[in-house]
């Protein structure tokens, strides 16, 4: 019987990231983690995560103005550890999304490598140091738009706003931001805005986010979509929040 990523020793993990990260964590990528373990007007965690779906996608579509490919993992069961005492178990998937080159956000080449118009952005996308403090439209302005939709919509779904909520605790969804191609930032909250820190710090130690990003790498998804499911049996993993609330 194969050991739940959760038994795992922190190198096995390691490993893991590793793989996940250099398969999936591409310039032309985006990924988001999904998780629940409280009802929603949707009705139970899972229903919630597959009711969010095509909302999710709308969303995405709207923000990129673009044509985008989208990847949904399988939906696990994973079981809560830290937080308060008593929270159900969770329901926990990722979505990878597929941009189009003028969305890719590559790591800063060389001032030799590519000659960057005056936005700093190269005809085949951004790029992740020029680009990062471009005025209303940079980087981070849409990064930090991209965040805002995800909070939308967790409010949707029930979620109570940042100050209300429970550290660690229960929540009828979660929508993290994992990571947006090789874009790097720390930004943080404002009367306006919300902080926001790419890649997410803590990813690659999510058993319960690594998991259902691995389900990726070995399904080809020839038509871009993953088939969900919910895992018959609970996975044991921590607990289902990925941030810091």
């Amino acid at each position: 019987m194969r050991a739940s990523l959760a038994d795992q020793d922190d190198g096995q993990l390691s490993c893991l990231a590793a793989a996940v990260a250099q398969a999936l964590q591409r310039p032309d990528t985006l990924a988001i983690a999904l998780g629940a373990n409280l009802p929603s007007p949707a009705g139970e965690p899972a229903d919630t995560l597959l009711a969010v779906r095509p909302l999710l996608e709308q969303m995405l579509q709207g923000w990129a103005q673009a044509s985008l490919l989208f990847r949904w993992s399988p939906l696990l069961q994973t079981a809560p550890v830290g937080g308060p005492p008593g929270q159900c178990q969770y329901s926990n998937g990722v979505l990878l999304v597929e941009l189009p080159p003028a969305l890719a956000v590559k790591a800063a080449p060389s001032p030799s490598a590519v000659a960057l118009d005056p936005t700093g952005c190269d005809a085949t996308g951004w790029d992740a140091t020029e680009c990062n403090a471009t005025g209303p439209h940079g980087l981070d302005s849409a990064a930090l738009d991209l965040l805002q939709g995800l909070q939308r919509l967790e409010a949707e779904f029930g979620r109570p706003p940042q100050p209300e909520r429970q550290h660690w605790g229960p929540r009828s969804l979660d929508l993290d931001l994992l990571w947006w191609g090789d874009l790097e930032l720390d930004l943080p909250a404002t009367s306006a805005t919300p902080a926001l820190q790419l890649p997410h710090p803590l990813w690659q130690q999510r058993s319960f986010v690594l998991e259902p990003l691995a389900t990726l790498i070995a399904a080809g998804c020839a038509d871009g979509h993953a088939v969900s499911q919910l895992s018959q049996s609970p996975r044991n993993a921590p607990d289902g929040s990925i941030g810091t609330a």
